[in-house]
């Protein structure tokens, strides 16, 4: 899990969920591999919202449920690019060996 600021407001952050389809384009992969630095699960939108989600440019397919927007964060499509640089802020930076 990590920590991010994401609209003014601390989230922890343990899944990342991104459209299956690629929709966000360019950056599908950086946001997967700034998630697996993380060591954060991926999930796409067929997933249940969860408390430590993160939904970047996409929407659960049943809805959102029962799901606290306290510990859910969201970005939508033209988020996508501080939603990038927000998790690559919360991950830790490796220690030099």
């Amino acid at each position: 899990m990590i920590r991010i600021v994401w609209q003014g407001e601390e989230l922890v952050v343990g899944r990342v969920v991104l459209r299956r389809d690629r929709r966000a384009g360019a950056y599908h992969r950086p946001l997967c591999e700034a998630a697996d630095r993380g060591g954060l699960a991926v999930a796409d939108q067929s997933a249940d919202p969860r408390p430590g989600d993160f939904w970047v440019g996409c929407s659960p397919e049943a809805g959102w449920g029962d799901a606290d927007p306290a510990r859910t964060g969201w970005a939508g499509l033209l988020e996508v690019p501080l939603a990038l640089r927000q998790l690559r802020r919360g991950v830790p930076a490796a220690s030099p060996n």
